[in-house]
C-alpha cells in the first residue's frame, strides 16, 4: 500500500509551467522532435513496471478494486485540502484517474478474448551466401568487394543533391550488403566483409571521404530497406496485399499472427499488450518521448543523462543521429539545416506516446530505433532545481524543449521494436534499471483508439 500511495500523491502535484518560451534547440543526439500542439496537461497517471517478466496477466476487476482504493485515497485528500486551488486540482486528478481505470478496464476487455490464426503469406528468404551474392552480382567472389565499391561509388554521385529519400533502383544494392553483413560475424569471412559489422567501420573502409549528407542518404536507403524486408510484429492488413505477400523479400522470418479486425499481430505483442492493460500502462500526457537511435545510447549510459548535441558536442562525444548528423542541407554536405557546426542547444521531445517512432534513426542492420519515455515531473522539476526555464508548449508544432538535459533517473519508459526487446532489456538493466520496457507494437496497439478494431469507433 505505500507504493500505491507514493504514486497517488504524485497527482497532487501542481504543474510548474514556465511562462517563458524555451530557445530552439535538439537533443544529445541531435534530434528535434515533432508533435502536435497541446495544452499543458496535468501529472501522470498510475503505473507498474515490468509488462513482459512473465507475471500472468491479472483480470479486469482487480484493476478495478486497485484503482478504487486509490479513488478513497483521493477523496480523503481532497477533504483535507487547504486551499481552492489544491481542492479543484485534486479533484481534476480523481476524475482523470477514474477515466484512465475505464480506459484501461476498456482495453483490457478487449484484449480478453481468443484470435483466430493468419498464416504468413509473405514472401520469406533465407540469408544468401557469399557464393550467390556474387553469381547475383554478375562477378567472382574475389570481386565482389569491388563490385560494392563501384556501385556505392554510383550511389553517390546519383543522391548528392537528394534531399531525405530512398531510391529503388538501389534496393538490390542494400538486400546484397544485408547478406554481407549477415556474414560479417563469421570467423573465416574475409576481412572486407567483417567491415559490414557496424555502420562506422562499414564507412570507414568503402566511403570514408563520404560527407554527412552522403551518409545520411546512405541511412535513408538503409532504414527503408529494413522498413519493407525486416518489418514489425504488428502489421496493419491494409498494407497486407500483393505487394508485400509476393515481392518484398523478409527476413526476420515467418510470424504465427493472430488476427485482429484490422492488422495481424504477434503472439507475444498481444501477451504484452495484456499485461500493460491489466498492470497499467503510460498515458501520453504523462511523458515526454524522445526518440533517438541505438547509436547513441552508448552515450546516454556514460553520461547518465541525454543531453543536447550542443552539449554533447562541446563535452567531445560524438553525435551519431538525429538532425544534426541527418538533416543536411547545405551546399558543403556537413553543416546541419538546423544545428549548424555546433548543434541545438536543447533536447527535443513530444507528447505523441511511446508508440512514436518520429525522429528516430536506424543507421545500419544491427542498429534500431529507440523512444526514451520521460516523466513529465520529474523533468520540470530537475529544471526548476537547475534554474531552467521552458514553456513545455509546442506552438508551431515543433516540438517541446525541455531542456540541455534529461538525466536517466527522469526516464521512466523506454520503447524499441518488440524483436529488439532483450538488447534494450539489458541497457535497462545495466544503465536506468528504474524504466519500464515497452515494445512498440505493443504501445501502437494500445495507443490505437479502436485497437484495430477491437474496440468500436
Amino acid at each position: 500500500m505505500n507504493n500505491v500511495v507514493s504514486k497517488f500523491f504524485c497527482f497532487s502535484i501542481p504543474r510548474n509551467d514556465s511562462d517563458s518560451s524555451g530557445s530552439k534547440a535538439q537533443n544529445s543526439v541531435g534530434t528535434k522532435k515533432s508533435s502536435k500542439s497541446k495544452a499543458s496537461h496535468s501529472p501522470p497517471g498510475l503505473t507498474h513496471k515490468n509488462p513482459s517478466s512473465g507475471i500472468s496477466s491479472r483480470k479486469s476487476n482487480q484493476v478495478t478494486n486497485r484503482n478504487s482504493k486509490i479513488s478513497d485515497l483521493f477523496s480523503s485528500c481532497i477533504k483535507g485540502s487547504k486551499s481552492k486551488a489544491e481542492h479543484a486540482e485534486n479533484i481534476f486528478q480523481k476524475a482523470r484517474l477514474l477515466s484512465l481505470e475505464r480506459k484501461n478496464k476498456a482495453r483490457a476487455d478487449a484484449l480478453s478474448g481468443s484470435f483466430d490464426t493468419a498464416p504468413d503469406t509473405r514472401k520469406i528468404v533465407e540469408k544468401k551466401s557469399i557464393r550467390q551474392i556474387a553469381s547475383e552480382s554478375g562477378v567472382s567472389i574475389h570481386g565482389l568487394e569491388n563490385y560494392f565499391q563501384e556501385r556505392l561509388n554510383d550511389f553517390f554521385e546519383k543522391t548528392k543533391n537528394s534531399n531525405g529519400r530512398s531510391y529503388g533502383e538501389y534496393n538490390s544494392l542494400i538486400e546484397s550488403l544485408y547478406n554481407i553483413f549477415l556474414h560479417s560475424q563469421d570467423e573465416e569471412a574475409p576481412s572486407w566483409v567483417k567491415k559490414t559489422r557496424s555502420f562506422d567501420s562499414f564507412v570507414e573502409h568503402f566511403c570514408p571521404q563520404a560527407s554527412k549528407k552522403s551518409q545520411a542518404n546512405l541511412i535513408y536507403q538503409v532504414e527503408s530497406f529494413c522498413r519493407q524486408s525486416l518489418p514489425p510484429m504488428l502489421q496493419r492488413t491494409s498494407l497486407w496485399g500483393d505487394y508485400n505477400d509476393n515481392i518484398q523479400p523478409i527476413y526476420n522470418g515467418a510470424r504465427n499472427w493472430l488476427k485482429l479486425p484490422e492488422a495481424l499481430v504477434a503472439r507475444d505483442v498481444i501477451k504484452e499488450a495484456r499485461e500493460l492493460a491489466n498492470n497499467g500502462y503510460w498515458e501520453k500526457d504523462d511523458l515526454f518521448v524522445h526518440g533517438t537511435g541505438s547509436a547513441a545510447i552508448d552515450n546516454f549510459a556514460k553520461n547518465q543523462a541525454i543531453w543536447s548535441a550542443s552539449l554533447a558536442i562541446s563535452k567531445g562525444d560524438k553525435v551519431a543521429t538525429g538532425e544534426f548528423a541527418s538533416y543536411i542541407l547545405s551546399d558543403d554536405g556537413e553543416t546541419s539545416f538546423t544545428g549548424g557546426n555546433s548543434g541545438l542547444g536543447d533536447v527535443y521531445t513530444s507528447e505523441d506516446g511511446l508508440s512514436s517512432k518520429c525522429y528516430t534513426k536506424q543507421r545500419w542492420f544491427d542498429e534500431f530505433p529507440i523512444t526514451f519515455g520521460i516523466s513529465q515531473i520529474k523533468q520540470k522539476e530537475y529544471n526548476i532545481k537547475n534554474k531552467v526555464e521552458r514553456s513545455y508548449r509546442n506552438p508551431v508544432n515543433d516540438g517541446i524543449t525541455v531542456g540541455p538535459v534529461v538525466p536517466l533517473e527522469n526516464v521512466v519508459a523506454v520503447s524499441a521494436p518488440k524483436a529488439n526487446e532483450a538488447r534494450v532489456r539489458s541497457w535497462i538493466e545495466a544503465h536506468c534499471p528504474h524504466a519500464q520496457f515497452i515494445s512498440y507494437e505493443a504501445a501502437t496497439l494500445l495507443d490505437s483508439k479502436t485497437m484495430f478494431g477491437l474496440r468500436p469507433r
